[in-house]
């Protein structure tokens, strides 16, 4: 799956997020008791757009998405997911189009509302899944700009913060999926998804593959990062093993 297509499908869910805001606010207009629950979902589509200019930003030429370290898989499960929102956009129009007045309130009693709000669980589940994905790819494109080693080692604060704000929305976000029935078929996708983004966010500082720089006498020796299962620990190897707790930001000497 490439970046050209991934950005295709967020400009076409971008223009759809569009024509359906158009939608809500003539049923708006008709049906007032619609009011509160539809300005919801028109905040949720405004942040899925948001989200989504960010993401088709990051990977409209192709080069940061083939070059991070994102699975095959997750790249895969991104471009789904954003197909998904299309989808999701869709089923909001079908319920509101077409009805006014009388009709307009009847429609929103009978069966628009409890579908509208399950229409904005999965924009939300959605949204917060690409939010995840931008804030991944930042992170780890990021990690092949900075080219000194040594300065990856002494930024050990920002990193921590970075990765800890990461992984603990990335085990918010299964949290909440796990709670879904075994039966919803987005289930599977979303927690493999979830559980890539987590070994990616884990690798990020790993920069075995770039040049040595020649200043850097750690870098020959840098072995890069793995993060521990449940998110809380970050053990690297640069001449010793070292591990770092996320949670209190001590620093420990593990070298046996």
């Amino acid at each position: 799956m490439d970046g050209l297509s991934v950005a295709a499908s967020c400009i076409a869910v971008i223009q759809a997020a569009d024509q359906t805001y158009k939608i809500i606010s003539q049923f708006v207009r008709d049906c007032k008791d619609s009011k509160n629950d539809l300005a919801a979902v028109s905040q949720e589509l405004s942040t899925l757009t948001r989200t989504l200019t960010q993401l088709k930003d990051l990977v409209h030429d192709g080069i940061d998405f083939a070059g991070s370290d994102l699975t095959s898989h997750t790249k895969r499960d991104i471009h789904e997911i954003v197909s998904s929102c299309l989808v999701v956009a869709s089923d909001i129009e079908a319920v509101l189009s077409g009805h006014e007045g009388k009709l307009a309130a009847m429609s929103w009693a009978t069966r628009g509302k409890r579908k509208v709000a399950t229409s904005k669980v999965l924009l939300e589940t959605n949204r917060r899944a690409l939010s995840l994905a931008v804030d991944t790819i930042t992170l780890a494109t990021a990690k092949y700009i900075k080219q000194d080693t040594a300065n990856i080692l002494d930024d050990t604060t920002h990193i921590r913060g970075d990765i800890h704000d990461l992984v603990a929305r990335i085990r918010n976000l299964e949290a909440m999926v796990a709670d879904k029935g075994p039966e919803d078929p987005r289930k599977y996708v979303m927690m493999r998804y979830l559980n890539d983004l987590s070994s990616v966010a884990g690798s990020v500082c790993d920069v075995s593959s770039r040049p040595v720089t020649p200043e850097s006498n750690t870098s020959e020796n840098f072995r890069g990062c793995t993060l521990s299962p449940d998110g809380t620990k970050l053990l690297w190897r640069d001449k010793r093993y070292m591990l770092l707790d996320i949670n209190s930001g001590e620093v420990k000497d593990v070298d046996p």
